[in-house]
């Protein structure tokens, strides 16, 4: 979906659809993505460059996903994004998502 953003927009522009905006902002105002099991910098770092840190979700899917490798890839996002944003993926995203207070 990220290497597509760009084709929505001219496939689909504005003015021909009659849409008050782009494709591409309208699904990221309304689409929240899931890094369920992508325990790998290069498609997490896409998707935060694609949707914004505010709209991605860490999700591990125990018990059908091995959990093993959780700690390492969240160090490892954790070297590459802020902490600030860290805690977004992996909590207040979530919560303002389902709308849960703490």
């Amino acid at each position: 979906m990220p290497m597509m953003m760009q084709r929505f927009d001219t496939r689909f522009p504005e003015k021909v659809f009659g849409f008050e905006r782009s494709v591409g902002e309208m699904l990221r105002s309304q689409v929240w993505i899931a890094i369920s099991d992508l325990f790998s910098l290069p498609p997490t770092q896409a998707a935060i460059a694609t949707w914004g840190v505010e709209k991605v979700l860490f999700v591990a899917d125990y018990p059908f996903q091995d959990t093993q490798r959780v700690p390492e890839f969240l160090k490892a996002l954790g070297d590459v994004v802020a902490l600030s944003d860290l805690r977004k993926i992996c909590q207040t995203n979530a919560e303002a998502l389902s709308k849960f207070k703490t």
